[in-house]
């Protein structure tokens, strides 16, 4: 599991992480922008590939995603109550792989069946990994200093359907609209695990010799941890 990020420093008092510099925030804006790409703008971004290739009706293909929707919308209560009992960021992680094995599940659906139960799976992965638990942690982390770092989440997401739309239109035409899903499944499962902030109170070494610089201070470790699910 390697390292990504990682800052140390000491100071006299207590340190408040600050949402605005804090790794972490990149970390979430890149894993929603990710997630917004591949589970909720992959079906505009494809829509006359699948069209197309499955010869469905419209009303048939517009049920899966809005099957997904209905899902998500449903399970927020209970996604809500993981994140404030404190497992919001495995819940994310979570989120990400079934989100994957979705995906995978979407790109060998050959029957209407298939493709609505796959998209059932991605609205379980929505209600897990996107804006809604996304923000709840920030704020169950941050407090009323959150805004700032769900500005800047929203802000950097917002680029989702920029990243979606002409990648699905080039891979759809290299190698089809299944082909397209499959690249969404495989760059899915990269997500931020969590960010480890440490403070440790400790009494200076130099009071042991009677300078005085201060009695105690803090001790701050950030770490951010990023790995492939």
């Amino acid at each position: 599991m390697p390292v990504v990020a990682a800052d140390q420093g000491r100071h006299g008092g207590t340190v408040m992480p600050s949402p605005d510099r804090a790794a972490p925030v990149w970390m979430l804006a890149c894993g929603q922008t990710l997630g917004y790409a591949s589970l909720f703008y992959i079906f505009p971004a494809l829509i006359l590939s699948l069209e197309s290739a499955l010869g469905w009706g419209r009303g048939t293909l517009a049920a899966g995603p809005t099957l997904a929707v209905v899902i998500a919308a449903g399970l927020a209560p209970v996604a809500g109550r993981l994140v404030d009992r404190g497992f919001g960021p495995a819940l994310m992680g979570g989120g990400a792989l079934v989100g994957a094995v979705a995906l995978a599940g979407l790109a060998l659906a050959e029957t209407p069946a298939g493709y609505l139960a796959a998209w059932a799976v991605i609205g379980l992965a929505q209600a897990a990994s996107l804006y809604e638990v996304c923000f709840a942690v920030l704020v169950r982390r941050f407090g009323a200093a959150a805004r700032p770092a769900i500005i800047r989440v929203t802000l950097v997401a917002g680029f989702a359907s920029s990243l979606a739309f002409p990648a699905g239109a080039v891979l759809a035409d290299l190698v089809g609209w299944r082909g397209a899903v499959w690249a969404a499944a495989a760059g899915l499962p990269f997500e931020r695990l969590g960010g480890m902030i440490n403070d440790q109170a400790f009494t200076k070494t130099a009071n042991c010799w009677g300078i005085a610089n201060g009695r105690r201070g803090t001790n701050t470790n950030r770490i951010v941890l990023l790995r492939r699910l």
